[in-house]
């Protein structure tokens, strides 16, 4: 049996199986969650020099993640909370009076 037709055929079960069983309501449920993700995107880094000292910073996004909360208060209506962040800048500087760091974090509160 060749690949995509196991795929098809798995798929099919899989849906077939899901359209077939019952859920049950979903009023006065609660949900708890994680979410995790890598963004691999690096828009700048750059590295300057000059008289007073050397600064190196790197704006990318690496890790984000957050978690949630969910309640059904009716069938049809839910109360979700989410928090999350994402890293956004780091930037590093060497100086006369001495050595900094910067790190920016967004972070979405989602009600």
């Amino acid at each position: 049996m060749n690949f995509p037709r196991l795929i098809s055929i798995t798929t099919f079960i899989i849906l077939t199986l899901l359209l077939v069983s019952s859920a049950g309501p979903l009023e006065k449920r609660h949900g708890f969650g994680l979410r995790l993700g890598m963004w691999n995107q690096v828009t700048d880094n750059r590295t300057e020099v000059g008289i007073g000292g050397v600064t190196t910073s790197t704006e990318a996004s690496g890790f984000f993640g957050g978690v949630f909360y969910d309640h059904w208060l009716q069938e049809n209506l839910a109360l979700n909370i989410t928090v999350g962040g994402i890293l956004a800048d780091f930037e590093t500087r060497t100086d006369i009076t001495g050595v900094s760091t910067e790190t920016a974090f967004v972070a979405p509160i989602l009600f």
